[in-house]
This record gives structure tokens, sequence and C-alpha cells, in this order.
């Protein structure tokens, strides 16, 4: 196995509990239409029909207009966020997360 695998094995997986990953940094404004990220009504979305009670956020920044936007609408149902960290850390979170949500 990778060793990235290795050390986030070590991470415990938490089922029924949605991980959005939002990007920011470079996307937030997108310079070109592939970097684009998606409307906020779409975690909304998502939150709403899709059965998830909680969720927790990966994100390198604050940049994303979403961020804001999740934490406002949905307080009570925000577990965590993993805000910044290193590459291997972020990678981690979304490899063992159950079930995910984030866009290119």
């Amino acid at each position: 196995a990778l060793p990235i695998c290795q050390r986030c094995a070590a991470q415990v997986a938490r089922p029924g509990v949605l991980t959005l990953h939002l990007r920011g940094g470079d996307t937030v404004p997108a310079g070109t239409p592939e970097h684009a990220q998606p409307p906020c009504a779409m975690y909304d979305h998502i939150l709403e029909t899709a059965g998830f009670t909680h969720f927790q956020i990966v994100a390198q920044d604050t940049r994303n207009p979403c961020f804001l936007h999740l934490l406002q609408r949905y307080p009570d149902r925000l577990l965590d966020v993993r805000l910044g960290g290193s590459l291997e850390e972020a990678a981690c979170a979304l490899l063992s997360a159950t079930s995910l949500a984030m866009a290119a």
C-alpha cells in the first residue's frame, strides 16, 4: 500500500456524515470556466434531500462563498471544519469519507 494510505487508515470514518470539499485558492474567483465552482444551491440540495443529518467541510481556505453560507445556514448540522493544513491531511480526510461531495 502507498504510505499515504497507511497513514490515512488511522482516521476514523464517519458513516452517515457527508464530507464537503470546497475549493478556494486559485478557483475563487474563477479565472476560466473550467475553474467555476458550483453554486451553494448544489450543497443545499444535497443536504436537504439526501438524508444526511450532519456534515463536515474540508477546505483550503474560506474564499469559497459557500463556506460562509453553509456555516450560517446549517450550524446545528456541521460537525467539523478542516481548514488549511497539508495536502496529505486534506487527502486523508477525503479518502476516509464515507459520503463525499466535491467540485473540480
